[in-house]
């Protein structure tokens, strides 16, 4: 080893190897020495300074310590730009940084608490000296990053953020303005020539979203330019490229493909985006998911679904208590456990190596729900009475509404209804996000249309529906719940909290009172959107949370258009 050196100069000078070579035989014998100082260390922290091993043992040992080394052969590129992410500054120091995508939301990153356990069941854990990560924790990493990267420069620090499409600045900018009052913010200019733009493919997006055609074929070719030329027609809304349908007897042809029989789902989806729903229900293209290894969100939701409905159906009318819970939760188990071994041998869903692990994520949303469960039962009244009703679909009866002169059918089936007495409540469990308290008539036709079904079977047996509410599965609670403002409050006691006000079309928080009110909202909204049908309205209504798998992407193309999207996304 000590003559190492001498014996690869004396090579290098006999020009029988390159000065690559040298400097590489050089660094390793550098770095070998200084493993081999570090490694009798390592085994005295460890415990292992008295010990004997193996030849072999000590060659493995240096072979993985020095797997880890990189020698650099050439020399550094000074004037070249490092991409970093912001964790990788720690203690760097550059003339010039930039930091980019400085939009609320996105640094600091929103967090949201994890569904497995929240921050409150995180914060009880840490009680008894388990230390897991909460949300808020996250906030505090973003902030030293930043530190980290604005420290980093030496003469100048550029931050950047946009602002199209709404988007609000992150709350780093305000804090930066506040503490230097005299800093400008420069506005980037139209890009018009290839020299000004920081690469072609900026150039060409650029010239596309401002619709100069004639600058563009000077730097594409004339099949792109016409794709340009579409794609601003798209974006302006002109006809024939904005999904507005003008050909009478092409309309009518597609009002009968569609037909009268509606779902909530389906419904919702004309509601969220016609041009979307004209791809689904109109051309029938199939909705497609993302290749997952693990349970994919219809899995997860469909076998929850099974689980609870089997576990409630044997507990119809009955309430449950704290002291039950052992109890509870071994029949939860045996529930569960029958449910996944039905749809391992169906095929419906695969039991590899990541099944284990998505089994107990479920196990532990199911334990969650089911003290909820205990604690809503223990402090009110209601009690299941029914699980899974269907209406409109198969044998169940049919459930219709009349919207001008004409009667659709409405089809759905209600998770579960419960009661108290004459009064009934209708709940609709959700595996992913809960519908907000203000989609309730607008976005969110599920609920109002599951109340007005519930209704008449209510009616039925001498009774009346109270509201409806959904329960979340990822949090183990009740959420976005409604009641009807004039019943009355001694029919069932809810253990937790309701709303009973809507905000009209002129911005007016108004109260529905019963069932007759809220059909008659019901029936007015759904006549707006039949005569949207029925006129040929299929106009897209993107927006920022679109589906990156919605099956008309390729034709909308909002995730090319957009100003914010990955302008490296070939895929349409």
């Amino acid at each position: 080893m000590t003559n190492l050196q001498s014996v690869a100069g004396r090579l290098y000078r006999d020009r029988e190897i390159t000065l690559p070579e040298f400097k590489n035989l050089v660094c390793a014998h550098a770095e070998i020495l200084s493993l081999l100082r570090e490694l009798p260390q390592d085994y005295r922290v460890g415990g292992y300074e008295t010990g004997k091993i193996a030849c072999t043992e000590f060659a493995e040992a240096l072979a993985e310590a020095a797997g880890t080394v990189l020698l650099p052969l050439r020399p550094e590129n000074k004037e070249g730009i490092a991409v970093l992410p912001a964790v990788n500054l720690e203690e760097a120091s550059y003339q010039q940084v930039y930091v980019l995508g400085l939009c609320e939301k996105e640094f600091p990153f929103l967090k949201n608490e994890n569904w497995i356990y929240n921050d409150r069941e995180r914060k009880d854990l840490a009680a008894l000296g388990i230390a897991l990560p909460c949300a808020a924790d996250g906030y505090s990493e973003d902030i030293h990053f930043f530190a980290n990267a604005c420290a980093a420069a030496r003469s100048r620090l550029v931050l950047t953020y946009s602002k199209e499409d709404d988007r609000n600045v992150s709350p780093y900018i305000h804090e930066i303005l506040s503490l230097f009052t005299d800093l400008r913010v420069q506005v980037k200019p139209r890009i018009q020539k290839l020299e000004d733009s920081l690469s072609r493919e900026e150039l060409e997006l650029a010239l596309v979203r401002g619709g100069q055609e004639g600058a563009l074929r000077a730097v594409v070719d004339t099949e792109l330019t016409e794709a340009g030329a579409g794609d601003r027609k798209r974006r302006e809304n002109e006809q024939l490229w904005n999904g507005l349908l003008s050909d009478p007897s092409l309309v009518r042809q597609l009002n009968q493909r569609i037909g009268n029989r509606f779902s909530a789902s389906k419904l919702e989806s004309y509601r969220n985006c016609p041009f979307r729903f004209l791809a689904v229900y109109g051309w029938q293209q199939q909705v497609t998911e993302a290749a997952e290894e693990d349970l994919n969100p219809m899995q997860r939701g469909n076998l929850l679904h099974i689980v609870l409905e089997r576990f409630i159906s044997r507990h119809i009318g009955e309430g449950f208590t704290a002291a039950q819970w052992d109890a509870l939760r071994e029949e939860l188990d045996a529930v569960f456990a029958g449910a996944c071994r039905e749809m391992e041998e169906s095929g419906n869903l695969y039991a590899g190596e990541f099944w284990n692990y998505d089994r107990e994520q479920l196990r532990t949303v199911l334990y969650r729900w089911l003290r909820s469960e205990i604690a809503y039962s223990e402090s009110g009244n209601i009690r299941p009475a029914y699980t899974e009703k269907e209406f409109g679909r198969h044998n169940a009866e049919e459930f219709s509404v009349t919207v001008g002169q004409e009667q659709i059918f409405l089809n759905g089936i209600i998770d579960r209804i419960d009661k108290a007495g004459d009064a009934y409540y209708i709940t609709d469990y959700k595996s992913g996000d809960v519908p907000a308290q203000k989609a309730f008539l607008d976005t969110d036709l599920q609920l109002p249309l599951y109340i007005l079904a519930a209704e008449k079977l209510a009616a039925e047996e001498g009774g009346t529906v109270i509201g409806g509410g959904y329960y979340g599965l990822k949090d183990g609670e009740r959420k976005s719940n409604f009641r009807f403002a004039a019943q009355p409050g001694d029919m069932a006691e809810l253990s937790w909290k309701t709303y009973s006000e809507v905000t009209d079309a002129s911005g007016t928080k108004v109260k529905i009172p019963d069932t007759d009110d809220l059909r008659k909202r019901t029936e007015t909204i759904l006549s707006a959107l039949l005569q949207r049908m029925q006129s040929g309205d299929f106009v897209p209504t993107p927006t920022d949370g679109c589906d990156a798998y919605c099956p008309a992407a390729k034709i909308c193309r909002f995730r090319v258009l957009s100003p914010d999207c990955d302008e490296e996304d070939t895929n349409g």
